[in-house]
């Protein structure tokens, strides 16, 4: 498949932890913040897991599979919104 997506992906993981990393570690955000950094990292791995597909129906199958971390990405931040407004402020 796609090796630009492939890329993007893997930089994607590999970008997120220092990202996490720059943000205050208190308690109500440790535990959202390893759950984005395994997200992040999975979405990777399963894209290049679909890339090794037998078939059209089998990327498809693998893909749906990992669609789930991308998802809890997306909505990763509403949890701990409240504790990054309070340390910014």
């Amino acid at each position: 498949m796609s090796e630009e997506l492939k890329n993007r992906t893997k930089k994607f993981a590999l970008d997120v932890t220092p990202l996490c990393a720059g943000f205050p570690q208190v308690l109500e955000t440790r535990h959202a913040f390893g759950q984005i950094i395994r997200s992040s990292s999975s979405a990777a791995a399963n894209y290049r897991s679909a890339c090794c597909g037998k078939s059209k129906a089998d990327f498809i199958s693998k893909l749906s599979a990992g669609s789930a971390h991308l998802i809890i990405l997306s909505n990763a931040r509403i949890p701990f919104q409240n504790s990054f407004d309070a340390s910014i402020a």
